[in-house]
């Protein structure tokens, strides 16, 4: 019994041990983030791209206006709910809109990266291995620039990716089901991760079990979820735009293996930097285990020996590279495959540390030096004509056009009435692939026009692109009194030239 107690005790030490070691680590981390924040400018950094309409959509939430009722937008929203509350309660106590979306989203960023040292460490149960897979994701300079600016999707995302992979590798079926799940509701194609969590789960003894734990986890979120669109009588508007818009007017015609091959380079070189190679170490590490595993004739007794863990990691890269490579627009849908690449790039950089008996120590260091040269060079491309302050310098010019009640519409600059906490004339504030199809589907009218109530907005802010056929109406009904500020950051001004009622309307 002496045994069995110091046994016990030494076991309890070890768990007191780790736990305050991944504790420290997490705080590390956080800091780490922060510094890495401010590196990047996150103080005047202003929105960028589709940023700036999850920040409108997440800012509307904050608000009590369901979110595709305020925009028209095919991704689950989950992290527009989850940035909404963190507005919300910051309102409460102070802060702006902008620094409360900002600080959740370094809290993800910092979350996630420490979730990629317990997968590593985990699945290799090297500290080497682990470190480098964390420093591995702080060179993904478009990833961590995503995550600085704030309310991007795909950021959450990869947080509830490794949080399944590790609650799968804890044997947390439950709340493996839960993250596969809240991964889902940031984008829809992260359903992957269920999917095969269902596949390797019949594999196992007791499979339907384990299913029914993973798939009752699962559903809860997406219950919950659903309950708020049904509460809000928005329930239509959600499955439309997350669905059925999607499955109609957003197929891709794939481009051919080679053509999606550089489409890929460029959008990697675009978003991450020429010099990053570490996806030229991640494929280098799967061909040479893939080799290994013909060579030795094991490929039919590999899924009975292969550790489960690392089953489900494999088989989830595995999908994800392949939806990314037959659909990809910009460097953001890389996102889905990053935390795959470091894991797998920082497990060959190890095992090629552990093989060298003279020199591991200076390969190591030379390793460590190269991600950090990465870290600290590549994000100096990504500078900006102009800062937040100048974004917010426009939003209170809208503020005055609002306050002399003028009716706005923002097309593609949907930011500047979420710094107002204001409405948009409707809910098309960024005409992406498709969506003239689906107004044109839904009207029966070829070109658009924002016709609320036989009227038109008074003032129309124009950035990126533009509806089909806009250029007609806006030269015909309005004025351009664009000025330099606005021209500056790329936003066209439009005044209605006389207020008239407009022979058709709009049901949307």
């Amino acid at each position: 019994m002496q045994k069995v107690s110091l046994v016990n005790r030494t076991v309890a030490k070890q768990c007191d041990t780790l736990l305050r070691g991944k504790l420290v680590l997490f705080v590390f981390l956080l800091i780490a983030t922060a510094g890495i924040a401010l590196y990047y400018g996150v103080i005047d950094l202003p929105l960028r791209v589709d940023n700036q309409h999850y920040f409108y959509m997440s800012e509307r939430v904050a608000s009590g206006v369901s979110p595709y009722t305020s925009h028209f937008d095919p991704k689950h929203a989950l992290s527009m709910f989850l940035t909404g509350a963190a507005i919300f309660v910051g309102r409460t106590i102070g802060i702006s809109d902008i620094a409360s979306a900002r600080l959740l989203s370094l809290f993800i960023l910092a979350v996630s990266i420490w979730l990629i040292w317990i997968l590593t460490y985990h699945l290799t149960k090297s500290p080497r291995a682990a470190v480098l897979a964390c420093l591995a994701m702080f060179t993904f300079s478009g990833y961590i620039y995503m995550g600085v600016i704030g309310s991007r999707p795909k950021v959450f995302m990869v947080l509830f990716m490794l949080s399944t992979m590790i609650f799968f590798n804890q044997g947390k079926l439950f709340w493996s089901g839960v993250s596969a799940s809240l991964a889902f509701l940031c984008w829809q194609p992260a359903l992957l991760m269920m999917g095969t969590l269902v596949f390797v789960l019949l594999l196992h003894q007791k499979r339907f079990y384990k299913i029914s734990c993973a798939l009752l986890g699962a559903t809860l979120p997406l219950l919950v979820y659903q309950l708020y669109f049904v509460i809000t009588d928005s329930l239509k508007e959600q499955l439309t735009q997350t669905y059925y818009f999607p499955a109609k007017f957003m197929v891709n015609n794939f481009s051919g293996f080679l053509t999606s091959l550089k489409e890929l380079v460029n959008i990697w070189e675009h978003g991450f930097g020429t010099f990053n190679i570490l996806p030229l170490i991640c494929a280098f590490g799967v061909l040479s285990y893939s080799v290994s595993i013909f060579r030795k004739g094991r490929i039919r007794s590999l899924f009975a020996n292969i550790d489960p863990g690392w089953l489900y990691v494999s088989l989830c890269m595995l999908g994800c590279f392949t939806f990314t490579f037959y659909e990809h627009q910009g460097y953001p849908d890389i996102f889905f495959v990053l935390p795959f690449i470091a894991i797998i790039s920082a497990y060959s950089l190890g095992l090629l540390i552990e093989n060298m008996s003279r020199f591991r120590n200076l390969v190591y260091g030379l390793i460590v030096s190269y991600l950090m040269v990465l870290i600290v060079y590549i994000p100096s491309r990504y500078h900006s004509q102009f800062t937040l302050a100048d974004q917010l310098q426009l939003a209170s010019e809208v503020r005055q056009m609002l306050d002399n009640n003028e009716t706005v519409y923002a097309i593609g600059c949907t930011h500047l009435l979420a710094f107002n906490s204001s409405e948009n004339w409707m809910k098309y504030g960024f005409f992406f692939r498709g969506v003239n199809e689906f107004i044109a589907d839904e009207t029966g009218v070829d070109t658009f026009m924002p016709v609320k109530e036989g009227t038109m907005p008074s003032i129309i802010l124009l950035s990126r692109r533009p509806p089909r056929g806009s250029k007609n109406w806006l030269d015909s009904l309005y004025i351009n009194l664009t000025t330099s500020e606005f021209k500056h950051q790329k936003i066209r001004v439009f005044k209605l030239n006389k207020q008239e009622k407009i022979g058709h309307g709009d049901k949307n």
